[in-house]
This record gives C-alpha cells, structure tokens and sequence, in this order.
C-alpha cells in the first residue's frame, strides 16, 4: 500500500536536490522555498493526510 513520504525523508530529498542546483537555480530556490508543511485541499492529498509544500511564489 502507498504511504506518504515523511517530513525527514522529504527534508534529505530537498538537500540532495540542493546540493546540485546551479548558483542561479540554488538562488531562486532560496527566494521561493518554505518550510515544509503540509496543507489540505480536499480531494488532492487525502490519501496521504494533505500535501507537502516546499515552495510558494506570490502572495
């Protein structure tokens, strides 16, 4: 059965997928990145309790 990654296995992913960014990439991921939490928005991610949230750009 599927299971929603957890928060440190997400949290190793975003570090790995950092450390190979380019310095314009790294820098626009810096400006747009959030914590990550994640958030409800009924039906896209019931099944895994929400949705994790790494990034938001706007208001």
């Amino acid at each position: 059965m599927w299971k929603a990654i957890t928060e440190d296995a997400l949290s190793n992913l975003l570090e790995g997928a950092e450390a190979e960014m380019a310095t314009p990439v790294l820098a626009f991921w810096e400006y747009i990145r959030v914590r990550p939490v994640k958030w409800q928005l009924p039906e896209w991610g019931d099944l895994g309790g929400g949705f994790w949230v790494v990034a938001v750009l706007g208001p």
